[in-house]
């Protein structure tokens, strides 16, 4: 159906409810009347998708933040997990978004979360995201099927010592995501410890 449509999309389920119309195979993206499977008026009662999100990101995983350790606008914020796309002209995804929306769905807000897996200058990647677990910690394992790699994205606020306080004009502190390389698969997984920050911090 091109590069451009449909877009993949973020779906409620309610619970107390009949079982939602989300058109397929007839209509796609609340909107998008299928060219191959036709029927007349095939979008009509549609359920509307949540939000819609890029075209051909290939969505893999999702994952409902319950943890306390990230910041308190993260709290039941939803992460997405995109593997990118295969036949795309431009690729797109690649990456992790958050959701927020309200309890019953409406006013969703997608926010860039962990991008960098691909360079959109020559269309190179070197990851692709796919499922998350979140630790008791609080901690969340993104797996990167890829390099066959898990990475561990935690969160921590750093008082800044006088030395290097300059550097950040005004703050005292700085708050950090930090996405560290957890586990690397090399016939076989080998742990490289408890917390090891191979791979980057980053500032919020």
């Amino acid at each position: 159906m091109g590069d451009d449509t449909p877009a993949d999309t973020l779906n409620r389920l309610p619970t107390n409810a009949a079982s939602p119309n989300y058109g397929f195979p007839y209509c796609h993206a609340g909107v998008v009347a299928d060219p191959d499977f036709k029927k007349t008026d095939p979008c009509s009662g549609v359920t509307q998708p949540v939000a819609a999100l890029r075209p051909h990101v290939a969505v893999m995983g999702v994952q409902f933040y319950t943890g306390n350790i990230f910041p308190a606008e993260y709290k039941n914020a939803l992460f997405v997990a995109s593997k990118g796309s295969w036949n795309r002209t431009q690729k797109s995804g690649y990456d992790l978004v958050m959701v927020r929306a309200n309890a019953d769905g409406g006013a969703a807000q997608i926010t860039p979360f962990i991008t960098g897996f691909m360079d959109s200058s020559d269309q190179s990647f070197w990851g692709r995201p796919t499922y998350m677990l979140q630790l008791p910690d609080g901690s969340l394992l993104l797996p990167d099927e890829q390099l066959g790699a898990v990475y561990r994205i935690t969160y921590a606020r750093y008082v800044l010592p006088a030395s290097i306080a300059p550097i950040f004009p005004g703050a005292d502190a700085v708050e950090l995501l930090r996405v560290c390389l957890f586990c690397w698969y090399c016939g076989g997984s080998v742990a490289l410890g408890a917390d090891p920050a191979i791979m980057c911090s980053m500032p919020r």
